[in-house]
């Protein structure tokens, strides 16, 4: 069973950082998501745990920006993967044991976001 944590910060990814509007439907257990400009409602991807959709919200960062952010993968001695952004100068560290969870951390971080409440995920 996936982790509800995990899903939540699947949604606000995709709200605050992919730019979906986001619900959870009562009578649907998971979150769906919706183009600002309408369309079909989707199943949220799994952006902290897939590498693809990870990457996506990477992809959606450079796209969207005026700078390019830059991504330097690496290990630390805890064996957790670390990625920084730099953002208008200023060097944004996400840690996380997955280079999915990681991304996620530090593309919220670049939206603004505080993201103690995550904090149980790594």
């Amino acid at each position: 069973m996936i982790s509800s944590s995990l899903r939540s910060l699947d949604a606000e990814v995709a709200e605050f950082v992919m730019g979906y509007e986001v619900e959870k439907l009562e009578e649907f257990p998971d979150y769906i998501g919706r183009s600002n400009l309408g369309g079909p409602a989707f199943i949220l991807p799994d952006y902290s745990r897939d590498i693809a959709s990870a990457w996506e919200v990477f992809e959606k960062l450079q796209d969207t920006a005026e700078q390019k952010y830059s991504l330097e993968p690496g290990w630390e001695v805890r064996s957790n993967l670390w990625i920084t952004a730099t953002v208008r100068d200023t060097l944004i560290i996400s840690e996380a044991p997955t280079a999915p969870l990681a991304i996620c951390l530090a593309a919220l971080k670049v939206a603004g976001r505080d993201i103690n409440k995550h904090k149980s995920l790594t």
